[in-house]
Formats: structure tokens, sequence, C-alpha cells
């Protein structure tokens, strides 16, 4: 049982702290915005989970196609993305701008995809997740850059104890093996608590202003 709550706590971190392509790899000045900006990575991953999401919807859902029929539709999907990022790339370093293409690309994948397997509601939900998440962050940035150094220590103790709670609630439905290979319903549950946290964060936010 250790073993399995280890393995969920690595997913756990590892699914907050990567966007959705190698920040190592990060060359121009749009992915290198990305990859400093948290709010903006978690956006990123966000689109990635919706691509995979039209993917698998035509890998999983109906009608059935065949496996040369999947490789051409992938390959139109690639050079879309690929559309998409060489127009994201004019942003350069304008955070307002990245995350504005990126949540539009977000919606239009969405749009694209209808399948009604449990691997394609784990793509959306994971993304609908990330995209909660990454609205929390930006809240959650604004206060903190308004806030004197002893409202900053607090902030800083309630956002660590919020992540506390949410890894104990993956730990939990672990145990009670609701999060197996259909993650649909942790997902969701996460993205309750991360809402209700952003509700606060707006409040503290135009309390402070």
């Amino acid at each position: 049982m250790k073993k399995i709550l280890f393995i969920t706590t690595l997913f756990f971190i590892t699914f907050l702290s990567s966007a959705g392509f190698d920040c190592k790899k990060a060359s121009t000045p749009t992915e290198k915005t990305i990859c400093s900006d948290k709010s903006l990575r978690l956006l990123d991953k966000a689109m990635r989970a919706s691509y995979d999401y039209v993917l698998n919807g035509y890998k999983f859902g109906y009608p059935v196609y065949s496996k040369s029929q999947i490789e051409t539709i992938e390959k139109a999907l690639k050079k879309e993305q690929r559309v998409f990022i060489k127009n994201r790339e004019t942003c350069k370093n304008n955070t307002s701008c990245i995350r504005e293409k990126t949540d539009k690309q977000i919606n239009t994948l969405n749009k694209k995809s209808k399948c009604d397997h449990h691997v394609c509601f784990n793509n959306l939900s994971e993304s609908n997740l990330l995209r909660d998440r990454s609205a929390m962050e930006y809240i959650y940035v604004k206060l903190y850059e308004l806030l004197k150094p002893k409202g900053r220590e607090k902030l800083q103790i309630e956002q660590k104890a919020f992540e506390k709670d949410v890894e104990k609630k993956w730990d939990q439905n672990t145990e009670e093996s609701i999060c197996g290979s259909d993650r649909t319903l942790c997902f969701a549950k996460e993205s309750s608590m991360v809402q209700k946290r952003t509700k606060d964060l707006k409040e503290q936010l135009w309390n402070t202003k």
C-alpha cells in the first residue's frame, strides 16, 4: 500500500510541475516565458491533454478507424498544432497573449472529440483540472505580489496546507480504489477543491486591493 501511495504522490508532483513540452529544450522567447510561469505551464499541459482527448477520440471512439487512418489523422492534427504553435510564438514574452491563445486552442481541441471511452474522459477531465489550477495559480501570484512579507508568509502556509489536503484526498481515493485506470472522478473532485480555493483567493485579492 505504501508503494501505491508513493507512486500516487510522485504522479501528483509530476502532474503539477511540468509543461506540455520539455522545458529543458525551451529555446524561443515564448517557450521560455511559459516555462518560467507556473500558470502558463499548467495551461500548456492542459492543451496537451486536450490534444490527447482529440486523438484518443479517433482511437477509442466510433466509428472504428484503421491503424493507417489513425496515422493519417494524427499527422493532420500535428500539422494543425504546429500552425498554432507558430502563431503563438508571435506572443514572445507577452503572458496575456500566450494565455489567451492557449486557452482558445484548448476550446478548439475540446470541440473536435466525440468519444465516450473512459480514456477520453480522463484526458478531458485532466485538461479541465489543469485549466482550473492554472487559474488558481494566476490569482495566487497576483495576490502574493500585493501582500507585505507577513501576508506573503501566511499565504504560502495556507497554500501548502491546501496542497496537502489535495494530496491526502488522492491517497484516500487510491486506497478506496476510486483512482484506477479511470481517473475522471478523482480529477473532478480535485477540480472542485481547486475552484473553491480559487474563489477564496479571489476574495482575498479583492479585499487587498
